[in-house]
């Protein structure tokens, strides 16, 4: 699996994970870098585990660590955008 193929995974379902996590932190107003926190402990994890199931590029903790590094920064970027145009389920969402 190329960095590639790996980014377009994660473009691909970081937004719907993005909103569960805004729904599971619903109620909780200013908890932006504790929403981030989760996401990306769900991607390290998910990238772990695809490691010791064999994904190659992701068998390297320094590979997977450039991946959460690289989630985090399209998770900011979703976010902005999610807010920008208001289609955050709450207004204090911030991720």
């Amino acid at each position: 699996m190329t960095p590639l193929q790996i980014t377009l995974i994660l473009l691909q379902t970081l937004p719907s994970l993005i909103l569960d996590v805004e729904a599971l932190f619903s109620g909780k107003s200013k908890a932006g870098a504790e929403k981030k926190s989760y996401v990306l402990d769900v991607v390290e994890r998910g990238a772990e585990l695809a490691g010791k199931f064999g994904v190659q590029a992701l068998e390297d903790k320094a590979a997977r660590d450039q991946i959460v590094a690289i989630a985090g920064s399209i998770t900011d970027a979703l976010v902005f955008g999610f807010n920008k145009s208001d289609t955050m389920p709450t207004s204090s969402a911030s991720a």
